[in-house]
């Protein structure tokens, strides 16, 4: 132990490790700067019986996954600690950990930050949750064989991105495809003239706040295209989605909205601002936006409310245009909340032979995930 760690006491509590809702151990964890930190043996434990071969040599952890396993490298940003975590090779996170008695054992043991290690999991499609006492693992991923096997029956392209609020982690299935909008742009629309009454005070204009509802609720395209040039057209809302931070999107030129690029991704980001407390958007616009987004005209309902129960909340806008030889762009983002269930989620598909069959693979996707959470 180094000497500042070693004169420097922790809090330690009885932690559970749950595999599959089976408790698997129960190691002491110790909690720094608000913090908790889980010994490194437990962790590669943890990690082996969820499928993944590690090494650990007191500075660097080595993790192998099977040659079945997707890995989402994207948007990799290590940051800085004194120990380094590996994905087939590949750096993917430093952390600072800490080297502390296990009361266990009474020997010198070296503490991760579970967080970090849950952020990993993810790059896995491993889900995890920590409670503050209880680390929950999955064994079977929420892209687990279910979803690759319906996938693959679909002729559809699809990306599909999942935010799951219940442990904070965000899922990813084929996050570098880009597609046309489509009319979910006027969740983008509706959000920074939303935006604009929360930083500058005001309200929605009377012509705003008599567009907004059809243009939601029954995906008016008139409505859309006033409202568009009400929000500065494509700079404004490129200005929009820069302040948002949705960087992989791009606003459709000469007017044509529904020609913005996006990713599933930043559709989810847009729909978490809709869903939870955020800096962009004040609880006055988040439950306007949710409320419309809750009242689609029944005809529009569908998509990523496939196979959610009735009584659950379900906020959604979908999107629907046919791209030539791509065949039907459908779209749908939305955010769900119930039964246990607390998600926001963005499926966007191309090369449907007809609306109704992109339809149909969204909410077979869509049930899926309910069913995976």
């Amino acid at each position: 132990m180094s000497a500042a760690q070693a004169s420097t006491t922790y809090p330690v509590q009885r932690d559970l490790v749950a595999l599959d809702g089976q408790v698997v151990s129960s190691p002491y964890g110790l909690v720094a700067g608000g913090t908790t930190y889980m010994p490194i043996w437990y962790v590669t434990e943890a990690l082996a019986r969820v499928g993944v071969k590690n090494s650990w040599n007191g500075h660097i952890l080595q993790l192998v996954t099977p040659s079945t396993t997707s890995v989402n490298l994207e948007g990799v940003s290590p940051g800085h600690g004194d120990m380094s975590i590996l994905i087939n090779g590949t750096l993917v996170q430093h952390v600072s950990g800490i080297t502390y008695i296990d009361p266990s054992s009474n020997k010198p043991t070296t503490y991760m930050p579970i967080w970090y290690i849950m952020q990993v999991l993810n790059r896995l499609g491993i889900r995890s949750n920590w409670d503050g006492l209880r680390w929950d693992l999955w064994n079977t991923p929420i892209f687990g064989q279910q979803f690759l096997s319906y996938i693959k029956s679909r002729s559809s392209t699809v990306s599909v991105a999942v935010y799951d609020a219940e442990n904070g982690q965000t899922y990813l299935y084929n996050p570098n495809l880009r597609f046309d909008t489509a009319s979910i742009v006027k969740a983008i629309i509706m959000a920074n003239l939303l935006h604009q009454t929360e930083i500058h005070h005001t309200s929605l204009s009377p012509e705003e706040r008599s567009l907004m509802p059809p243009m939601i609720e029954d995906s008016n395209n008139y409505d859309a295209s006033e409202l568009w040039n009400l929000s500065g057209g494509a700079w404004g809302i490129d200005q929009f989605l820069r302040t948002a931070g949705l960087d992989q999107t791009t606003p459709g030129l000469d007017g044509y909205w529904g020609l913005t690029q996006t990713s599933a991704l930043d559709q989810v980001n847009l729909v978490r601002d809709y869903a939870y407390p955020n800096q962009l958007l004040g609880n006055p616009q988040r439950n306007y936006g949710l409320y419309l987004m809750e009242h689609v005209v029944s005809w529009e309902d569908w998509g990523v409310s496939g196979g959610v129960p009735r009584g659950s909340t379900v906020a959604l806008k979908n999107g629907w245009l046919p791209i030539g030889t791509q065949g039907w762009e459908i779209n749908s983002i939305g955010y769900i909340n119930g039964v246990g269930r607390n998600y926001v989620v963005g499926v966007l598909t191309r090369n449907n032979p007809s609306e109704g069959y992109g339809i149909a693979t969204i909410e077979g996707i869509s049930r899926i995930i309910w069913s995976e959470l």
